[in-house]
């Protein structure tokens, strides 16, 4: 799981906390080797495993972080998060980023992963 990579000793993500200020978060959501959470104050923080571009940083560069980072998404939507992918509802639509072999972006191909957050052709 994403919290027993984080550290050998705790299981705790440091940089969010659990008071009702901006650094606290509305909802999680968990995937294989990654998670994300939305925050109070609307943007999204993501850790773990990024081999395949699943926190939405834009590349898969760093291949893991136990620190939250802040992914390419916009603030105060919903996410959710699947094996090695994650998707979120946007403002033009649903976008996805992360693993693409079975083609799980939408994107109408497959790839090996796509880093970087892109709409779908789904309308809302």
């Amino acid at each position: 799981s994403v919290a027993d990579n984080v550290s050998s000793t705790s299981s705790v993500v440091t940089g969010i906390d659990g008071t009702m200020g901006p650094n606290s978060a509305m909802f999680v959501t968990v995937g294989a080797e990654h998670s994300c959470a939305t925050m109070m104050d609307g943007r999204s923080k993501c850790w773990g495993h990024n081999h395949l571009g699943q926190l939405g940083l834009g590349s898969n560069g760093t291949a893991f972080f136990n620190t939250p980072q802040f992914p390419n998404i916009e603030p105060g939507l919903y996410y959710e998060a699947g094996s090695s992918f994650s998707c979120g509802v946007q403002s033009f639509g649903v976008a996805c980023w992360g693993s693409n072999s079975a083609g799980q972006l939408g994107r109408g191909m497959t790839s090996a992963f796509e880093a970087s957050p892109a709409g779908l052709t789904i309308p809302f």
